[in-house]
C-alpha cells in the first residue's frame, strides 16, 4: 500500500514496475495525481491488473489496517528541516 501524490519524485511508477515483477502482489494506490512539482504523472496507464488506485482521502486508517505492508520509494518528503 501507498498514500500520497502520485508524482515522479514519490517514484510510485517505481512501485508499479515491481509489483508487475511480482504477480501475487496486489498494489494499492491511495492519493491523487499531482504534477505542480515535478514533470508529470509517474504512472503511466494501462496499469496492471494487481494495481489498484483509489482516490484521495482524509482517513487512510482503514487502507493501512488492511494492507500487510505500507511502502515509501520517494526520493523526497516535505519535511522541513529544522535550525539548530
Amino acid at each position: 500500500m501507498f498514500t500520497g501524490r502520485f508524482a515522479e519524485r514519490k517514484r510510485v511508477g517505481f512501485l508499479v514496475q515491481a509489483c508487475q515483477a511480482i504477480p501475487d502482489v496486489e498494489l494499492v494506490l491511495v492519493g491523487y495525481f499531482d504534477d505542480r512539482f515535478d514533470a508529470g504523472s509517474a504512472l503511466e496507464k494501462p496499469l496492471p491488473a494487481n494495481v489498484h488506485i483509489f482516490g484521495p482521502t482524509y482517513d487512510v486508517r482503514p487502507y493501512l489496517q488492511a494492507s500487510d505492508v505500507y511502502v515509501s520509494a520517494s526520493l523526497a518528503e516535505g519535511i522541513a528541516e529544522r535550525d539548530a
